[in-house]
């Protein structure tokens, strides 16, 4: 769950501030939250999936079916790519087999993966322990620097372990990228008005992205 904290001056928000001002802070809320639960669905969505569900089960990379089965899976998820743009860029690490699953393409080698999308901050093996063989249930990391095909990007990223509730046994990751800009914009709609900062912040207080100021 998030919530957004305007940063800037908010008493004289609350007090001094238009009825239309006061419309747009609260249209923004409702629209990243709307944002938050469509992507719950999506996530859930994957999570039913029966291939996705066959393959989260398999125990070994050796088994002869085993590329067919990653091919067809990656074309029973490609569809999801067009439900929401907001959601195009994901994978699933499936963690028994170590192998990563998007719409694009199966990485048996999933450092072969993270060579095409890098994030600044994280080396490879702190990514993969982090993002893939963790348990996390709704999770965002904060925006943060990824190149991604060799073009930089401001990415969100979303995590959610499957079967859900399942923290000691994941079988598999959900990962969505985010890009930064979605919601940045949304924020810039208040930010703008008062020439100040819009903040997102998870559950814990963490800061997950911000507007026009540096995190």
């Amino acid at each position: 769950a998030s919530f957004i904290v305007y940063q800037v001056s908010i008493h004289e928000i609350k007090e001094n501030a238009t009825e239309n001002s006061k419309k747009l802070l609260n249209q923004t809320k409702d629209i990243i939250d709307q944002k938050n639960e469509e992507l719950e669905t999506f996530v859930y969505e994957l999570s039913l999936n029966p291939d996705i569900k066959q393959l989260m089960y398999r125990k070994s990379n050796t088994d002869k079916n085993i590329p067919y089965d990653n091919y067809k899976k990656r074309n029973s998820i490609k569809q999801y790519q067009h439900a929401n743009t907001l959601f195009q860029n994901f994978y699933i690490y499936f963690n028994q087999i170590d192998t990563i699953v998007s719409p694009e393409s199966v990485y048996v080698r999933t450092n072969d993966f993270f060579k095409n999308h890098t994030y600044a901050a994280l080396n490879y093996n702190d990514w993969k322990r982090e993002f893939n063989q963790s348990y996390l249930s709704r999770h965002y990391f904060p925006s943060s620097k990824v190149m991604i095909n060799n073009k930089p990007e401001s990415i969100i990223t979303y995590v959610q372990s499957i079967p859900f509730n399942s923290t000691k046994n994941q079988q598999a990751n959900i990962v969505v990228m985010i890009q930064e800009g979605a919601i940045t914009t949304l924020l810039n709609r208040i930010s703008s008005q008062y020439d100040g900062s819009a903040i997102v912040f998870d559950e814990e207080g963490k800061i997950i992205v911000s507007d026009n100021i540096d995190i």
